[in-house]
This record gives C-alpha cells, sequence and structure tokens, in this order.
C-alpha cells in the first residue's frame, strides 16, 4: 500500500490515511480557502491529496501545481453545477470536493481518462450527503465538529480512485441529470477558464459569512478610534446565509465561535481580531465577550440577499455614546476581487502559528512554499517530513 506523511509530524500512513489526517488539520480551523461559485472550500481536500500522492509518485513541482489546478477545476465546477438546495441537502463541501481530489490524484498517478471517470462515479456515490449538518442541514447544532465533512469526502475519493485502479465501476452518468446536476453549467467555458484563480482567502479563523461583517466593524472602529466601552450596540445588515448559521452569544465550543458572527464582533472589539488567527480555547466562556455579543442586531437586507451567494456582503451600523457611524457595503477581505497579498498571506501564517513554532522554522517555510512557486518542490517536502520540532 502506498504511504505518504502526515504534515509536520514524522509518521507516514495509507495514502487515504494521510489524507483525511492531513485535510482535517486544514480545514478544522476554519481559515481554508473558498471559492464563490464553490459555495465552499476545495483546497482543504485538494491539496492535501496531491502532495500525497506527489511524494510517492515522485512528482516535480509542475507535476504537483497543475494537480492541484485540475483538482480545484473539477471541484469547483462540480459545485456550481450541483442542486442542492432543490434537492432537500445542504451546501456542504464534502458533497463535491471528493470530485476535486479525484482530479487531482488521477492526473498525478497517470490515470486513463476511462477510470478517472469510474473514480468519479465512485466518489460521487459514496460522498457525505450532509443532510443534518451544516448551514442548510436539519440539525440545529452546527457548532460540531464534523462541519463540512471535507475529511471523509477526501477519503472516500482516495478509495474511489483504489477501486476504479482495479476496475471497478461507478454510473458515469452521474453528472448528467437534472435537478440534481446541470451538465452545462459543469461543462461552461471548459478549457477557457481556471477556477483556482477564483479562490478567497480568509483573514480570521471563522466561517466566511462572518468575515463581511467583520471588515466593515473594523472600518468603522479603526477609522475613528472608537475604544469598546464607547459602543453600545451594532447592527449587522447582511444575507440570509449569514443569518442562518448558529451566531450564539454565548458559544460552547470552538466551533460555535467560528459560527457567531455577535461572538466574533465582541471578540474584535473586546480583544482584537487577532484573537481569531487561529482561535483557540482563551476565547471561550468570557463573560464580557457574551454581554457584548447581546448588543449585536443581525439585521436581514433584501437588497444584500439579491446579490448573494456570488458577493457576501454587509453593512454595518455602530451606535456610540456620542453618535452613530454607519459602514458602506462591504466585501470581506481576501475575495479575488480584491485579494491578499502575499505578504498579507505570510504575516497571516506567522501570527497563526507564532504559539507553535519559531519566527526561524517560520522563514524556512515560507522559504520552501517560495521555492515550489520557482520550481523546486523538494524543500518543502523535506519540511513535510519532519516533526514540527524539526522543521
Amino acid at each position: 500500500m502506498t504511504a505518504a506523511r502526515f504534515g509536520f509530524t514524522g509518521s507516514t500512513a495509507s495514502r487515504t490515511g494521510a489524507i483525511v489526517a492531513n485535510a482535517t488539520a486544514a480545514s478544522v480551523l476554519d481559515l481554508d480557502d473558498g471559492h464563490r461559485a464553490a459555495r465552499g472550500h476545495p483546497g482543504a481536500a485538494v491539496i492535501p491529496a496531491a502532495f500525497a500522492a506527489a511524494e510517492s509518485s515522485n512528482a516535480r513541482a509542475d507535476d504537483l501545481l497543475s494537480a492541484v489546478v485540475v483538482g480545484y477545476e473539477v471541484a469547483v465546477r462540480v459545485a456550481a453545477g450541483a442542486a442542492p438546495a432543490q434537492m432537500g441537502y445542504g451546501y456542504g463541501s464534502g458533497r463535491w470536493t471528493g470530485y476535486g481530489v479525484v482530479g487531482a490524484l488521477g492526473r498525478l498517478l497517470g490515470l486513463s481518462a476511462a477510470r478517472i471517470c469510474h473514480a468519479f462515479a465512485i466518489a460521487g456515490v459514496q460522498s457525505p450527503n450532509l443532510t443534518a449538518n451544516g448551514s442548510a442541514g436539519y440539525s440545529e447544532f452546527m457548532g460540531n465538529d464534523v462541519k463540512e465533512a471535507i475529511p471523509w469526502s477526501s477519503a472516500t475519493a482516495s478509495v474511489a480512485v483504489e477501486l476504479a485502479q482495479h476496475g471497478l465501476s461507478g454510473p458515469v452518468d452521474i453528472l448528467d441529470h437534472l435537478p440534481h446536476y446541470n451538465r452545462d453549467v459543469i461543462l461552461k467555458d471548459l478549457g477557457n477558464s481556471s477556477s483556482i484563480k477564483g479562490v478567497y482567502f480568509k483573514p480570521y479563523s471563522s466561517c466566511r459569512y462572518v468575515h463581511p461583517a467583520l471588515a466593515a466593524f473594523e472600518e468603522i472602529v479603526q477609522a475613528n478610534d472608537l475604544a469598546a466601552e464607547e459602543i453600545q450596540a451594532v447592527g449587522i445588515y447582511t444575507f440570509q446565509w449569514a443569518i442562518d448559521i448558529d451566531n450564539r452569544c454565548d458559544p460552547r465550543n470552538l466551533t460555535e465561535v467560528q459560527y457567531s458572527i455577535p461572538y466574533c464582533i465582541a471578540l474584535s472589539a473586546l480583544v482584537g481580531s487577532e484573537s481569531m488567527l487561529p482561535i483557540t480555547e482563551a476565547v471561550l466562556n468570557r463573560p464580557d465577550v457574551t454581554a457584548f455579543a447581546r448588543n449585536v442586531e443581525l439585521v436581514f437586507d433584501p437588497t444584500l440577499d439579491a446579490r448573494c451567494p456570488g458577493e457576501t456582503l454587509a453593512r454595518v451600523v455602530v451606535k456610540a455614546r456620542s453618535r452613530t457611524f454607519e459602514s458602506p457595503i462591504t466585501p470581506p477581505r481576501g475575495e479575488a476581487t480584491n485579494p491578499m497579498s502575499w505578504a498579507d498571506l505570510v504575516d497571516k501564517f506567522r501570527i497563526a502559528t507564532a504559539t507553535s513554532i519559531s519566527a526561524a522554522q517560520q522563514r524556512r517555510v515560507v522559504s520552501a512554499v517560495e521555492s515550489l512557486g520557482g520550481g523546486d518542490i523538494s524543500p518543502l517536502l523535506d519540511l513535510l517530513k519532519r516533526s514540527i520540532s524539526k522543521i
């Protein structure tokens, strides 16, 4: 059985085991990238899969990067062509990220078109349907560790590739039937687009629907040098999907913090936004943060809702002691139309890992990633093989 590495642990497992572990690490903090057309997160599945296969196949940097591009393209197209709301289940990324994993693995392993086709079908049939979980599921407990089931979707896809390699078949017309999937959407401009260029990055560890409100609130606070004690109330005017997430003022675990606009706004005001990079146990059970969060009101704005999911926007009104401040309609930071720079992403990495590795270790990781962009995969693979204390 092909072996691959758990990133920064020094341990190995089967390819599927490594993909599950690394996809879990990539998605659990809600710091992973996303794509507006997909309404979810391709990277946390595609990139761990590509690295696992690249390690075992002695791939070059260009091979790895092309597999990642293929994986994003496949995953985003399938997600964009799906109609989950009409079928009675949610938009969770685990429903479609497996297709991207199959695309990336198929590229790196040199599978024939016929085997890739069957692997798509097997992965699609066996992918998690997420009927219960997520913002569109029937469960009321969104703040749980299953989240969007990206790791399980990745595992299913990795196994699907192995099954297809050994001759097992699947229903290869799986993406051809309305209303489940719209093949015209999936195939539109195929060969003339690059979905990976449309990804967004998150500055903080929380659901993307939290970020427009955070961006607008931060702008008001910083522009007017507002202290938390001056703020009496905050109104968040936004789209329905943002209102539908948990939004608890007294979250009981870290995932519930990630899905709470009021609590994240309160953290930004009282502790600072860097407390969400990443969210840790230190932000839980804070009576002061809960009290502030109870003064944050979420208001449905039909104009902003009409612009979703192509745009996720918010308008924020802050009532202070002396006057009231109102933001313009604000998108989240890091959108493809207003991207975070490489320097911004490096700063995010440095802040997020400051308690885990030293500044010298951070520099080595950044340098290894930059080497990958320059065509050399070996420095990054070498670091990934080591335990975190030895990078």
